[in-house]
């Protein structure tokens, strides 16, 4: 979402402390920092209201993804529960970069 929305040439650092981010990259879903969890809102949430994205599609899987991550309710995406487990199968078997790689938009 954010190649394809924001910035096509961002790339991506994985660092445990926002401190140690690049000086020019913004810290992505992490505690504490801009583009992380705010009132309730999940990071992809975040991301859209900070960026004034108003895609009417990247909202509703924005649900989704408030879904999986938060479980809160806000939402009725039952969708959820299956994306939650898929990508923690993922993360079980694949590096970050793998499971956030690029991949080909699907036809």
């Amino acid at each position: 979402m954010i190649r394809r929305t924001i910035d096509a040439d961002a790339e991506f650092v994985f660092v445990a402390d926002p401190a140690a981010a690049p000086a020019d990259a913004p810290p992505l879903d992490m505690r504490g920092v801009e583009l992380g969890h705010h009132q309730g809102d999940c990071s992809f949430e975040t991301i859209l209201r900070r960026y004034d994205i108003t895609d009417p599609v990247l909202w509703r899987i924005a649900e989704i993804i408030h879904e999986a991550d938060l479980d809160d309710d806000r939402y009725d995406a039952p969708e959820a529960p299956g994306i939650d487990a898929a990508l923690r199968a993922l993360s079980m078997v694949c590096d970050d970069e793998q499971v956030l790689g690029p991949h080909p938009p699907a036809v």
